[in-house]
């Protein structure tokens, strides 16, 4: 993320189950979400990888962070997403890496909750090693 504004932008990170950014779905592809910042582990998650037991974990943790004008944050994607299975017991996922091609990336300040949160969208064509969202003045 890079902060093209004349202010500070503070963000609150969220470190679990959920990126600050998403990646669009196209018409008819299955619902899934941004995988985690590092390895999907084989075993018990707290996320629930099907086949694996659900663990009952903390909220996750977070961290606030300030970008000062003209400055950065980096934000570590494993290149994977999470493809969610419907199952009686609840909803499972299994890993996958992001499929190659034109993609559409979105990141947002503020809470999902907020109706009139600021985001900014990236077209990038997957694979790549670095997607960059611009935070300009509005």
């Amino acid at each position: 993320m890079v902060n093209d504004r004349s202010g500070d932008i503070e963000l609150i990170i969220t470190f679990g189950s959920n990126a600050p950014f998403t990646m669009e779905r196209l018409d008819g592809e299955p619902r899934f979400t941004i995988g985690t910042a590092g390895p999907l582990v084989r075993g018990p998650s707290c996320a629930c990888r099907c086949g694996y037991e659900c663990l009952q974990c903390e909220p996750p943790q977070f961290r606030e962070v300030v970008v000062a004008p003209g400055g950065t944050f980096e934000f570590p994607w494993s290149g994977r997403i999470k493809l969610f299975r419907p199952s009686a017991e609840g909803d499972c996922f299994d890993p996958y890496g992001a499929p190659a091609g034109p993609r559409t990336f979105t990141a947002c300040l503020g809470a999902p909750s907020n109706a009139g949160r600021d985001c900014v969208s990236t077209d990038v064509t997957l694979p790549t090693d670095e997607i960059e969202f611009h935070f300009v003045d509005p």
